[in-house]
């Protein structure tokens, strides 16, 4: 058993197992050994391992401080969030972590598991909306501080839709943006742009939302997360409060979109199916970790263990 550090004229393809270590540690320890400040995406450090495991004693060999690795296929894309030894405990009790995790920007991901998992908890994490209490959360290789800043930049689509019941659909699409002030004649073009795109019509904006199907509540819920033209949407279980068929014509629906906007996304969900038509990448968490992460179609091939294989199995 081999371990190395490698630079970006490393051969490709590898014919072993990958890890990228993207712990800031090991980001400047690597820039000490040049002699030069290393960039996050320009200068990684790749950790090879010939057999399935590695001994933690030739790790910290090879490197003065060990570090954390996150096992992940390498990638020509930024990383747009960072999870490091992060962890949330409410009344004392652990919900999430500790995490390692990193998102390509670009990336359709899926959080699998059962309820209190950690799945929501950690999609929350990423906005904003919830802060680590050890490890950090990092956007665009900056932690979250300023978690309102970094909401501006997310789309957020919660169970339901989470519409205002005292506004119309248009109203709530365009909330944001007119807090924002921005023109009017930007937002009303912006609206007729979402209509199209999510398949609503535009008549559809006049209508409260008790006045709208579950199906038309949660394309209205969409645009608003694409109202400000977002890089990132959140979906925290968008879909599963609907029927089979209106659920199976917005799976459609939103790979098309997924698709054609490349953005990233990142959705929580219980469903392994919903989670091969809308992703690439599967996070399987249990107990607030991260079980397995991988494609789905590799979950259902090879499960990691006894419980993942029931997971699968469940929904089979």
């Amino acid at each position: 058993m081999r371990v190395e550090a490698i630079g970006e004229d490393a051969p490709f393809p590898f014919h072993r197992v990958v890890e990228r270590a993207r712990h800031p540690d090991l980001q400047r320890l690597e820039a000490a050994r040049q002699g030069d400040a290393v960039s996050r995406l320009d200068n990684q450090v790749q950790v090879i391992r010939e057999d399935s495991e590695v001994d933690d004693a030739e790790v910290s060999n090879a490197f003065p401080r060990r570090v954390q690795t996150l096992a992940t296929p390498c990638s020509t894309h930024p990383v747009i969030f960072e999870v490091i030894q992060a962890v949330k405990q409410y009344g004392g009790a652990v919900a999430l972590g500790p995490v390692d995790l990193f998102i390509d920007q670009g990336a359709t991901i899926a959080l699998l598991g059962t309820s209190g998992a950690g799945k929501s908890t950690l999609l929350r994490m990423l906005n904003g909306l919830v802060l680590p209490d050890a490890g950090e959360v990092r956007f665009r290789g900056a932690p979250i501080v300023d978690a309102p800043a970094v909401r501006r930049q997310i789309g957020y689509v919660v169970q339901g839709g989470g519409l205002f019941p005292h506004l119309d659909a248009g109203a709530n699409v365009a909330l944001v943006a007119r807090y924002l002030n921005r023109p009017e004649a930007d937002i009303a073009k912006r609206l007729d742009e979402l209509c199209e795109l999510v398949r609503l019509p535009r008549t559809a904006l006049n209508r409260y939302p008790s006045q709208m199907s579950g199906g038309q509540a949660q394309r209205v819920s969409l645009m608003r997360a694409l109202m400000l033209d977002c890089e990132v949407l959140l979906f925290d279980e968008p879909l599963g409060a609907l029927d089979p068929v209106t659920r199976f014509d917005l799976q459609q629906d939103l790979r098309a979109i997924f698709t054609r906007l490349r953005k990233t996304v990142v959705i929580v969900t219980h469903d392994l199916r919903e989670a091969q038509a809308l992703t690439d990448r599967a996070i399987l968490m249990r107990n607030g970790q991260v079980l397995q992460d991988g494609t789905v179609a590799e979950l259902i091939r090879a499960p990691k263990d006894e419980w993942a294989a029931r997971f699968v199995k469940a929904q089979s």
